[in-house]
């Protein structure tokens, strides 16, 4: 089976805005739109995995439902997005029931819990589907309905790649899901614009959260890694028709804010550790666990809620050692407080800072 490609009518004036992997953050999703100055007159393109591990994913996917039947919105599917499939398919009851048992920030629970239904071992599963086809029939049919690919005069815009050659040849698995697509050397005519893989996996120097934005290559990399990474945004790509720089970007996070009361200087150096990475605990202190990358031998201080223990030995989540520069008077999203100061993400870079911090006051939204 091919892939769904649309090719919308664009008005050469309108700002594109490219938006990819919300992933249920409803209130992180407004937040930004608000930022960009986001009107009617924007064609917003959303780039897939709407839904699935955050906390409103319902209310993301009926916001974008209202907004694409009164502007120009339009939304691709992402792998996770295809998560409601599974309720049309009697052959999985088994795992239907598990993802629900095990998943706390999944729509499906959000729509059991709207229709008041325990979630329990001993679910009725088939029953819990017709019903869920039944109350659900438009958010369902709305996300089954989503094409695969967008393709403008100028840009090509998928969830996660693009393969050189003719669109309609690529099957929707190529184009769902792939990561490092960036490692994989391709070069286009037209911009490819994906997201689905955080940008944080790519960059070695840095842990840089904002789009990678390949001008030769013609590719430009969205995820922020929002409901995946500890330090994740939801990052926008703008392009402007006549601006001297053909791109801005944009994001927003859920993590706290708070101004920084010091200024401290940027390090020297920055070690990488990732969540693939292994790592031998050797001593603790505090809140703090001295570890050893086992790859390269560098040893790391890491916070105790970083690190989880498995058959294969110790991990940590995604982290560096790089102290970021930070002026007195900026504003940083907190990733984490410790005894050790801050580990703190100051305009997409995650990084450590030894000052004090007057947090502010979190307002509802």
């Amino acid at each position: 089976m091919g892939i769904q490609i649309l090719r919308p009518p664009i008005e050469s004036a309108r700002r594109i805005i490219a938006i990819s992997d919300i992933h249920g953050h409803y209130d992180t999703f407004v937040e930004l739109l608000e930022k960009i100055s986001y009107s009617e007159d924007d064609v917003l393109l959303l780039l897939g995995d709407l839904i699935e591990k955050g906390p409103q994913n319902l209310a993301v996917l009926r916001l974008v439902m209202r907004m694409a039947e009164q502007f120009p919105v339009f939304a691709l599917l992402g792998n996770h997005d295809m998560i409601l499939r599974e309720i049309e398919r009697p052959d999985r009851n088994e795992e239907f029931l598990r993802h629900l048992l095990s998943q706390k920030k999944t729509i499906l629970r959000e729509m059991c819990q709207e229709l008041e239904v325990p979630i329990q071992e001993n679910l009725n599963v088939p029953a819990l589907k017709n019903l869920l086809l039944e109350r659900f029939a438009p958010e369902i049919a709305f996300l089954n309905g989503l094409p695969h690919v967008i393709e403008t005069e100028h840009f090509i815009f998928a969830h996660a790649q693009i393969l050189p050659g003719a669109l309609e040849e690529l099957s929707p698995a190529q184009v769902l899901r792939a990561d490092a697509f960036l490692s994989k050397g391709y070069s286009f005519e037209k911009y490819v614009v994906v997201g689905h893989w955080p940008v944080m996996n790519y960059r070695e120097d840095k842990r840089d959260a904002k789009p990678l934005i390949q001008q030769q290559r013609r590719i430009l990399s969205l995820d922020g890694g929002l409901g995946v990474k500890r330090d994740g945004q939801l990052n926008a790509l703008i392009i402007t028709p006549g601006a001297e720089e053909p791109f801005q970007v944009a994001y927003a996070d859920p993590l706290p804010k708070a101004t920084a009361k010091n200024s401290q200087l940027a390090g020297e150096f920055c070690h990488m550790l990732s969540w693939q990475d292994r790592v031998k605990p050797l001593r603790e202190e505090n809140d703090f666990v001295y570890c050893r990358q086992e790859s390269t031998g560098q040893d790391f201080w890491i916070p105790k809620s970083f690190l989880w223990e498995h058959e294969d030995g110790w991990s940590s989540s995604d982290i560096n050692d790089y102290q970021l520069r930070v002026t007195m008077g900026d504003e940083v999203s907190v990733v984490e407080s410790t005894s050790r100061g801050y580990l703190v993400k100051k305009d997409g870079v995650t990084g450590w800072y030894y000052g004090m911090l007057d947090f502010h006051e979190k307002t509802e939204t």
